[in-house]
């Protein structure tokens, strides 16, 4: 279901340019598309997979992707999700479990807020790798985790906000998402601060199927950065017909191929 995204943001894509209707019908297939992961009993999975969509869906509505008036397009992007999750959640019986423990006296989370770790869990669960490392070497490990996980969410965020496609940057954004919520949770579970269970910390967490999504997620960045040089999307926005450029720069290998268009030039 953490690949989910990737597709979701084509189907975005091959919307472009309609209506309000559009938008609703993206937020609405936002909901059941990642319903496998109940079947997993992975509630954070469903989370995860929804929460990437939305924000995608919100970036394509925030960048004018859709007619009509921003509001409207806003609350249909947002309005099927805000009225159905919580009661899917909320009716889950392991996931009710898991929110009655957070909420009320429970030592597991009391344990982990107070920056202690119960002894049946060290060396023994994947779930814990921050806790058990801040046990053993300090608090620092947590604040240190999270200036890593900032510093990877900017500096992705940057480079997806100078790509030249919009199509690109919403590709790029399906990819991230996955990779930057798995890693916040985790940080947070650790803590004690989140009540659901958690997925992975990406490339750290234990877990060959973690490992193999989370590869792929980033495998899907590493291609949108590198093709966004051949990637022409903005004649959908405008009747005239988008301009050539006079020249294109193709990554290639260590250097770069460098191709120039000129007037009545019989080969380049």
């Amino acid at each position: 279901t953490l690949l989910l995204p990737v597709p979701y943001a084509a189907l975005v894509v091959s919307l472009r340019g309609r209506g309000t209707r559009a938008v609703l019908l993206c937020g609405g297939l936002a909901l059941p598309l990642p319903i496998w992961a109940f079947v997993a009993v992975s509630s954070t999975g469903y989370l995860v997979t929804l929460a990437s969509m939305l924000l995608v869906l919100l970036a394509a509505v925030g960048l004018g992707w859709f007619r009509g008036k921003l509001r409207w397009n806003l609350l249909a992007a947002l309005g099927p999700a805000l009225a159905i999750p919580l009661y899917f959640l909320r009716h889950l019986e392991y996931a009710a479990w898991r929110i009655d423990a957070f909420l009320g006296p429970d030592l597991f989370y009391e344990r982990l807020r107070m920056g202690e770790l119960p002894s049946l869990f060290v060396g023994s669960s994947p779930e814990l790798l921050l806790a058990e490392a801040a046990q053993g070497l300090g608090r620092w490990v947590f604040w240190a985790a999270a200036g890593l996980i900032v510093l990877f969410a900017a500096l992705l965020l940057r480079r997806i906000r100078a790509l030249h496609s919009r199509t690109g940057k919403l590709l790029a954004l399906s990819a991230f998402l996955p990779l930057f919520l798995q890693a916040a949770i985790y940080w947070l579970y650790n803590l004690g601060w989140w009540p659901l269970g958690v997925l992975s910390l990406p490339f750290l967490s234990y877990g060959v199927f973690f490992l193999l999504v989370d590869a792929a997620l980033a495998g899907v960045l590493l291609s949108v950065f590198r093709m966004d040089a051949l990637v022409r999307d903005t004649a959908w926005a405008s009747s005239a017909p988008a301009p050539r450029p006079s020249a294109l720069d193709i990554p290639l290998g260590r250097g770069q191929l460098h191709i120039e268009y000129r007037k009545g030039a019989q080969h380049f």
